[in-house]
């Protein structure tokens, strides 16, 4: 099942509520007059959301409505920031390093080798997500 079209007659709030119970993934983009936003979804949670506009943060707003301080936001974003540091570089050392190719053989296989053959874009230098089932 995917949404496309116009859901201006539906309150955001229950098309966020439907992906979450019926567990989808993907993006949800929401247009209006002020610009254009996006919700990331992953198995019905919201796991990234942003303005494609950079001058609208998701942060300052929750401070302007009293949601949150100013020192809870800089204390979430240093967590994500060192969050994001660990996963890239564990044990202070780049993750591609780190990772051995013989477990991913034990548990899935020579086949492993031919999806990431397909899978993998070799001239792409930007970091790409495989999803491995």
């Amino acid at each position: 099942m995917s949404f496309t079209g116009d859901l201006e007659h539906l309150p955001i709030v229950d098309v966020i509520q439907l992906l979450h119970a019926t567990r989808k993934s993907g993006i949800l983009r929401i247009s209006c007059r002020k610009g254009e936003s996006q919700l990331v979804f992953k198995d019905g949670f919201i796991v990234s959301a942003n303005h494609l506009n950079n001058s609208v943060r998701i942060g300052k707003i929750l401070i302007n409505l009293g949601l949150i301080t100013p020192e809870l936001l800089d204390q979430t974003l240093k967590e994500q920031v060192y969050k994001a540091k660990n996963n890239l570089f564990p044990d202070n050392k780049l993750q591609e390093r780190v990772l051995n190719l013989v477990p991913y053989l034990i548990k899935y296989g020579f086949e492993f080798v031919d999806f990431l053959y397909n899978k993998v874009e070799i001239e792409k230098v930007d970091h790409q997500l495989l999803e491995i089932r």
